[in-house]
């Protein structure tokens, strides 16, 4: 959806003042329509729409030229009772309802999204079962090569590589891999973990 309501000036600073929400949560509820239009004066195209405030458990009244989008200003209801007309108990109950029902749908919406992101991350978690360490070294023909050295359980090391460094058996384990292959040590350019093809390999120090 297309953003529609800006603010003036002056609506930019009663907002601040006069309620908790923010100038962009004022707008986003204009142009969602969760809102009641309790009516415009004879003539003009400024209209009164109501909406319901979560944090400040009140409604007020936002002015808002329905031609260009601009809000003029934003009303608590007694200023609006006593500059125009006052708002009804059941407009009131009407907005608060609108934006209820807008509050649950964004809620599902959130929920959704996270369980996504859940998915996404027990997805990258599955694909990372081991931590591949491998060596990377120069042939004696002088051709760039990669070797696996060896791989281990991920779940051991709670899918964190830096626990896998941090592990004490960790340089023992290399060197027995490095001297039971046959690629000479000053040969070896890097050591590496990896623990998924779409992560960028994590450099082990050789020194």
């Amino acid at each position: 959806m297309s953003n529609f309501a800006c603010m003036s000036h002056h609506a930019f600073k009663r907002v601040g003042q006069r309620t908790l929400m923010t100038w962009k949560e004022v707008a986003n509820l204009l142009d969602r329509k969760v809102c009641v239009d309790s009516g415009h004066l004879p003539g003009f195209s400024r209209h009164h729409f109501v909406f319901y405030s979560s944090m400040d458990q009140t409604c007020f009244v936002a002015i808002q030229d329905v031609r260009s989008g601009t809000v003029v200003t934003v009303l608590p209801l007694t200023y609006q009772a006593r500059l125009t007309w006052a708002i009804p108990e059941e407009t009131c109950a009407r907005a608060k309802l609108l934006y209820e029902e807008y509050a649950r749908v964004e809620a599902d919406k959130a929920n959704v999204l996270e369980e996504r992101r859940k998915a996404a991350n027990a997805a990258k978690i599955a694909s990372a079962r081991s931590f591949v360490i491998s060596m990377h070294f120069v042939d004696a023909e002088g051709q760039y090569k990669t070797q696996k050295l060896m791989s281990v359980r991920a779940a051991k090391y709670d899918f964190e590589i830096d626990n896998l460094i941090r592990d004490k058996q960790l340089p023992d384990l290399l060197q027995n891999c490095l001297e039971q292959s046959s690629v000479l040590a000053k040969s070896i350019s890097a050591i590496t973990i990896r623990n998924g093809r779409k992560v960028p390999p994590h450099y082990i120090d050789l020194h």
